[in-house]
C-alpha cells in the first residue's frame, strides 16, 4: 500500500505528459488527493495493516505528518480546480501540464520524505521538494519569480 501512494503520481505524470489536457490535469490531481487522503486515513485508523519494507515504513510519529500532508493537499487540490481555470486562460496546455506534473512530483517528494526510513533516501526526497517547488515559484517566468526561485533554492539547499 505504501508503494501505491508513491507510484500513482508517477503514473499520473506519464498520463499528463501523453494527453496534455487541462481538464485531465484537474481530474488527476483531485483523484490523487482523494486517494492520498483516503490512504492516510486508513493508515491512521489501522496502522498495523500496513506492511513496511526496507525503504519505507509507517510508524506512530510519521502517520501524523502524513495525515496532515493529505488534508492540506486535499484542500490545495480543491482550490486548484478554480485556480487552474484562470491560469489556463493565460498559458498553453503544455505549460499547464508542467504545472500539474510539478505539483504531483512535489507531493510525491513530500510523501516519500515522510515515509522513508533511510536517511539518504529522505534527503533525496526533500531535495526533490525543493526542485519541484522552485519550478512552481518560477511558473510565471517574471523577473521577480526567477529571483524568488533562486533565493528559495539557495536557502533550502543550505
Amino acid at each position: 500500500m505504501i508503494n501505491l501512494v508513491l507510484i500513482l503520481p508517477i503514473i499520473f505524470c506519464v498520463i499528463l505528459f501523453l494527453f496534455k489536457n487541462n481538464t485531465l490535469n484537474n481530474i488527476l490531481i483531485t483523484l490523487y488527493a482523494i486517494t492520498h487522503a483516503s490512504l492516510s486515513l486508513c493508515y491512521f485508523i489501522a496502522p498495523d495493516l500496513i506492511k513496511s519494507n526496507q525503504y519505507f515504513s509507517l510508524n506512530s510519529s510519521n502517520v501524523i505528518f502524513y495525515l496532515i500532508l493529505s488534508i492540506v493537499f486535499l484542500g490545495v487540490a480543491i482550490y486548484n480546480n478554480g485556480y487552474s481555470k484562470n491560469l489556463a486562460k493565460e498559458f498553453t496546455s503544455k505549460k499547464m501540464m508542467h504545472y500539474s506534473t510539478m505539483m504531483l512530483i512535489f507531493v510525491l517528494s513530500m510523501t516519500g520524505g515522510i515515509l522513508s526510513n533511510n536517511l539518504g533516501l529522505a534527503w533525496i526526497f526533500i531535495e526533490g521538494t525543493t526542485l519541484a517547488s522552485a519550478y512552481l515559484i518560477y511558473f510565471n517566468k517574471t523577473k521577480h519569480s526567477i529571483e524568488a526561485a533562486w533565493k528559495y533554492v539557495f536557502i533550502c539547499s543550505i
